[in-house]
């Protein structure tokens, strides 16, 4: 040991060099200049980088990792790890280089962005996602790169203004397939008119709705790593994607430069993994007991891989239970936004939907007061029909008349359920506590058919009485040359009077 340093003193000082230069490249490309030394390690490094973002909530920044570029593939460092692991056996000397270059991606993508409490962060995962999203390749869903494109722009620039020149370059919105098949004076004309109309929205709110949207295309939420399908295949035919919810498998086409997915397997459907070396083998429940074998670029991506993996697993089971919670309240809210808009008295003059609804209930609150009037109305008539049989034919010929006007009038028919609209009456009103039980107004209605059904009975057997009394009548003026016969019937209309003055009586 002492000889060690010994020969450090004597070395130039290039050789004394005890830290090198770190540069840490951040989402949105902003560089941060870190000095690190030979026995620093990865979570050295990203305490310092919250020390220089301000970020207090540490605990967010766990989503996050460092990667370098190695063998043209972003490699995830262990973070417990020294730097010198990583890099050539130089490290491991005296010497340093004089630059390293790390990145600061996400490791472990979740799909709501409230999950991430601080705001800083928040921007970073948002970054990085973008970032996704230019190099993805959801050919199907087109309009959806649009809409993200808006999410983005008002997120970053906030509510559009008027008159305002082309102000983004599509290029850092839109995939070079949507461009290459659009245009980019198609995107510049059209992306404003999707920013206009979210205009008032907070960029709080932009930045959660794109993290939402972004998330539903199937190749932004991964982490990629190059495979081969064959042991002495030196190019990258393959690409293994460490999703939330699982592991997917592209198969990379290497005439147009594109992937296609092969395989998509959830964690639950997963019954091993391991490797050997370059090897790399899963195996699954629906492959019917096949393994699915694949090659790394090293023993190192190998060990990396499988760790990933791993820890992925673990962050989709320990924020699975504060995601469903997030969804559980969400929906409440809607819900009550829902119930608070359907009865708010202020929204009763608005110029929506609520109009036509007070017209359908002023119309049900009317053929409601009508049938009531009319059975109101057939228990008069009940009540008159013991009166005197005279009075009672000029009311009930009268009546009659009512009654057949009102069964060949045409009904207004309604074509919601009045039901319905008097279970929207009771929302919007409500119901007293104190008042009388409220009838459906189905129940009116066959109350109202059969008391029609009665009366018209009723006027029927009428009519056949006065036709009898006609009869006897005729009989009366053939029989009046006979005395007998006159006192007889001068009897029986007097037993008929009096049984009318007697009915009267009682």
């Amino acid at each position: 040991m002492y000889t060690m340093l010994k020969k450090v003193k004597n070395m130039p000082n290039s050789a004394h060099q005890t830290s090198t230069l770190c540069v840490v490249v951040l989402p949105n490309k902003t560089q941060l200049h870190i000095a690190v030394g030979l026995k620093c390690r990865g979570q050295e490094v990203i305490s310092q980088l919250s020390q220089l973002l301000g970020i207090t909530n540490l605990s967010d920044l766990h989503l996050f990792g460092l990667s370098l570029e190695k063998e043209k593939d972003h490699l995830f460092l262990d973070l417990e790890k020294k730097l010198t692991t990583y890099f050539s056996k130089t490290w491991k000397q005296t010497t340093l280089p004089g630059r390293v270059v790390l990145y600061l991606r996400v490791e472990y993508y979740i799909r709501n962005g409230r999950q991430i409490i601080d705001g800083k962060v928040r921007s970073l995962y948002c970054a990085d996602l973008k970032n996704r999203v230019l190099s993805s390749q959801c050919y199907g869903q087109e309009g959806l790169y649009f809409q993200l494109a808006a999410y983005a722009l008002q997120a970053d620039l906030g509510d559009w203004k008027e008159g305002m020149k082309p102000y983004f370059t599509p290029q850092d919105y839109f995939p070079p397939w949507i461009l290459a098949r659009r245009g980019c004076d198609f995107v510049v004309q059209h992306t404003p008119d999707l920013h206009r109309e979210l205009r008032g929205m907070s960029t709080h709110d932009a930045s959660l709705l794109f993290i939402e949207e972004a998330c539903g295309l199937s190749d932004v939420p991964l982490t990629f790593y190059s495979m081969s399908k064959g042991k002495k295949v030196n190019r990258a035919s393959l690409l293994l994607g460490v999703a939330l919810t699982g592991v997917h498998i592209y198969d990379i086409e290497t005439a147009i430069g594109g992937y296609h997915l092969l395989y998509e397997f959830a964690w639950s459907s997963i019954d091993c993994l391991k490797f050997q070396g370059r090897r790399f083998e899963i195996k699954v429940d629906s492959l019917a007991g096949e393994v699915l074998v694949m090659y790394t670029q090293s023993v190192m991506h190998s060990q990396q891989l499988l760790k990933h993996i791993s820890n992925n697993h673990h962050v989709h089971l320990n924020t699975k239970h504060s995601f469903k919670q997030l969804q559980t309240r969400e929906r409440r809210q809607q819900r009550e936004v829902y119930i608070r808009d359907s009865t708010d008295p202020e929204s009763e003059e608005s110029e929506d939907e609520l109009p036509p609804i007070k017209s359908y209930l002023d119309k049900a609150r009317q053929r409601h007061a009508d049938t009531m009037a009319t059975i109101t109305l057939a228990d008069d008539r009940d009540t008159a029909w013991g009166s005197s049989r005279k009075g009672q034919k000029k009311t009930d010929l009268a009546g009659l008349d009512q009654i057949e006007l009102s069964v060949d009038e045409p009904e207004e028919m309604f074509v919601d359920d009045p039901e319905e609209i008097t279970q929207l009456t009771e929302l919007l009103e409500g119901v007293s506590v104190d008042g009388p039980p409220l009838v459906t107004v189905s129940h009116w209605i066959d109350i109202s058919m059969e008391m029609k059904q009665v009366l018209k009975w009723r006027a029927c057997s009428l009519s056949l009485d006065q036709c009898r009394e006609n009869v006897e009548n005729l009989k009366v003026s053939h029989m009046a040359n006979s005395p007998e016969e006159h006192v007889d019937t001068l009897h029986v209309d007097t037993l008929t009077y009096k049984h009318g003055q007697e009915d009267i009586i009682f």
